[in-house]
């Protein structure tokens, strides 16, 4: 099976810093177990792909001392758009928060959001609305 981006990612941080799996996983917050599986992109017991939660994914950014955002473009999960040009960040993030906590769903493509998708748009308003109160 092919490693994904993160698993290569994860291994690549653990060998520059010359840890083992067990201390790099209480580095990071994260079982031994569950990390090993990371690192390969699959279960071994099953064969499985492993979908990282969010929750998980943003302890192993936090302890990699990345943004949730950049970690998650770098391995794979999100894309930075090419710039377009000037972009009013307070006016994209009233909008897109009005868009989603008026929505009723949330769809791409037509076919619903759920899961870990769904909880990470959801967190990125939580986010957004907290950003916007400090200001």
């Amino acid at each position: 099976m092919e490693t994904t981006k993160l698993g290569r990612l994860l291994r690549e941080r653990r060998t520059e810093r010359g840890m083992s799996l067990r201390d790099f996983s209480e580095y990071l917050s994260i079982s031994h177990a569950y990390l090993d599986k990371l690192e390969k992109g699959y279960d071994s017991r099953t064969g499985r792909p492993i979908a990282p939660t969010i929750e998980a994914l943003s302890k192993i950014s936090e302890g990699l001392e990345l943004p949730l955002g950049a970690f998650l473009n770098e391995c794979g999960y999100t894309e930075s758009p090419e710039p377009t040009g000037t972009l009013e960040l307070n006016t994209l993030a009233d909008e897109f928060i009005a868009a989603v906590t008026d929505a009723k769903e949330i769809t791409r493509d037509g076919k619903p959001v759920t899961g870990d998708r769904e909880y990470l748009i959801k967190a990125a308003v939580k986010t957004l609305l907290k950003r916007q109160e400090a200001m």
